[in-house]
């Protein structure tokens, strides 16, 4: 139980540290918690979960503050099989699919063609 409890504390640690290199607020983290509605895995029995454009135009229709919204759906969070939150990454440009399943071997791929 002691090992659980360790490895949960370490979880919240990189997350709170990611959160705050990446200038991610408790709020927009919450919100990403709460309505992110697109599930995909990542490898390694991790799932990226992700607001979609349709759950950010409800949302919307719902009177939550736009800028909220916009700033969550840029955001992914990177879960484990367990369920607890590993990170945060901003998946746009090269370096945000990083994160992605078979990242390398399609670097690797391209640099062949």
């Amino acid at each position: 139980m002691e090992g659980t409890r360790t490895k949960h504390s370490r979880t919240i640690r990189h997350l709170r540290k990611r959160c705050q290199q990446r200038g991610v607020s408790k709020i927009e983290l919450r919100a990403l918690l709460d309505w992110a509605d697109r599930v995909v895995p990542v490898g390694g029995g991790r799932w990226a979960i992700t607001l979609t454009p349709w759950a950010a135009n409800l949302l919307l229709a719902q009177e939550i503050a736009p800028g909220l919204i916009e700033r969550a759906r840029k955001r992914a969070l990177v879960i484990n099989a367990d369920g607890d939150v590993i990170t945060v990454v901003i998946p746009t440009g090269r370096r945000g699919r990083h994160y992605r399943r078979d990242a390398r071997r399609r670097r690797q791929r391209a640099r062949r063609r």
